[in-house]
């Protein structure tokens, strides 16, 4: 398969208050014809710590469990927190140092709260 990915990410705490981040991933598989879009929504992840770096390191952990390429990311969605669509050191600048090619794209869905 030839496959280009995103990601979608946001966290929230849960009920004992503890932060968890969920983990969506958004594929194209540009081998088929048409191409095909799809998203999964692959699991909770806990984080300890919600800085960049720390959100950063849990994502690029979980990527290397799952097996993907950071060559082959392509997108990124995430709230508007500094942490994560941080041009400095939020998530968004760590993968673009990495890939920059992995855009940015901020969750329009919290712009509406």
């Amino acid at each position: 398969m030839d496959a280009k990915y995103s990601i979608i990410l946001d966290y929230i705490p849960d009920i004992s208050h503890q932060e968890q981040m969920y983990f969506v991933l958004g594929c194209v598989d540009i081998s088929l014809t048409p191409i095909q879009i799809n998203k999964y929504f692959l699991e909770f992840l806990k984080v300890n710590d919600t800085s960049g770096k720390c959100l950063f390191d849990v994502i690029i952990k979980e990527l290397k469990v799952i097996q993907l390429d950071i060559n082959d990311f392509r997108g990124q969605g995430y709230n508007n927190g500094s942490n994560m669509k941080g041009k400095h050191q939020g998530v968004q600048k760590r993968f673009l140092d990495i890939n920059p090619r992995a855009f940015y794209t901020p969750c329009g869905c919290h712009n509406l709260n």
